[in-house]
């Protein structure tokens, strides 16, 4: 299981960490599903199914589906740097079996990151 990275304020917080927060979620959840799908390619597995719900209110962002298995996904994110070290999850995320939060740290300035 990854561990969190300590995190330390390193830089003054810029508001596009905030202001676009929808934006960058989206970017982040595609290159999430993008990763995970290429690792489980190479693994010649190709039949992991992803589902999305219309309305979010129900505790999680996506539903991975493989084998019979449905895990329910909750994604987080954080900029290495941030003073956050903890983050809030959804109660209904508890009544789902499988469920999980993915705490996904990104480097400000390249974007990229690591879970």
């Amino acid at each position: 299981m990854a561990q969190a990275p300590e995190l330390k304020p390193t830089q003054p917080t810029d508001p596009a960490h905030y202001a676009e927060s929808s934006a960058r979620e989206n970017l982040i959840e595609h290159v999430f599903l993008g990763e995970l799908l290429r690792g489980l390619w190479r693994k010649n597995v190709r039949d992991l199914e992803v589902l999305r719900p219309e309305v979010d209110n129900g505790g999680y962002d996506l539903a991975l589906v493989f084998r019979g298995l449905t895990r329910h996904v909750q994604l987080k994110s954080s900029y290495r740097g941030a003073r956050c070290a903890d983050v809030t999850a959804s109660v209904k995320l508890l009544g789902r079996p499988s469920a999980c939060i993915v705490w996904i740290f990104f480097d400000p300035d390249t974007r990229s990151g690591s879970v």
